[in-house]
Formats: structure tokens, sequence, C-alpha cells
């Protein structure tokens, strides 16, 4: 199985969607990757922690025609929050062929930096790093 650990904001929300609404080049992009790798999601993103938060990332996918098994986990939350920490746990515990992180951000932690797409937060995930992911999971 190839999985996209994704977070939300700087990936599919960005300043000009105020970080509330998905932006549609950026699912266009998350789109991409879906169809050419047959990856599924694991949510990394703190937007995880808020049943709200869940409840509109499924609608928001079901809105741009996802399927509604394509989110098929979330990280575990671990106590200091510390992101890298908790798509590791998620690795042990459900082996997967490849993945790939999706995120603004970069972390310390060196088991997976070479699996990160890191997307510039003012535009969001784009062809570019849809591309760059494509590679990392085929």
């Amino acid at each position: 199985m190839k999985v996209i650990f994704l977070d939300i904001d700087g990936v599919l929300t960005t300043p000009a969607t105020q970080f509330k609404y998905f932006a549609k080049e950026s699912l266009d992009a998350l789109n991409k990757i879906l169809q050419e790798t047959g990856a599924k999601i694991v949510i990394s993103s703190t937007w995880r922690k808020y049943d709200s938060h869940c409840a509109r990332i499924r609608s928001m996918f079901s809105k741009y025609g996802f399927p509604d098994n394509i989110i098929i986990s979330s990280t575990p939350r671990h106590a200091d929050g510390i992101r890298g920490k908790e798509i590791l746990q998620w690795l042990k515990e459900n082996p997967v062929d490849k993945y790939v992180v999706l995120d603004d951000e970069s972390f310390d932690i060196k088991d997976y930096t070479d699996r990160l797409v890191k997307t510039d937060m003012h535009k969001g995930l784009t062809e570019k790093d849809a591309d760059a992911a494509i590679r990392m999971l085929r």
C-alpha cells in the first residue's frame, strides 16, 4: 500500500483561503497524486484533533469527488505534539510499501526527511509538488 501523510494548513489551505477552505489548485494537485499512484491518505494535520475539522475534510473531499474510502486513518497523538514522531509511530504500527509526507513544515526527524514534499504555505500543494510526490511513490 502507498500512503500520503497529509497536512492541511499550508498544503490544501493557504492565507488566500483564510486557512478555512481548500484551494482548488491544491485539490487538483492532490487528485493527480491519487490518480497516478493509487495512494491512500493518512491525516497528519492538527485538524485531525477536532471533529468539526475532520467532518470538513471529508465534506470537502466528497464535494470534490474523492472516494469516501480515500482517507484510511490519522496519525496518533503524541504528548509532545511532534508530527514526525506521530508519523513514525503510525509507520511502525502500519507497514506500507511507499509513503510521502505533504507538509509546509519540516521536522527534526531524520528517518523520513527524504520522503517529505515541503510545500510553500502561501501557494499550497502545486503541480510541481505533486510531480515530486508521484516520483517518491513510484
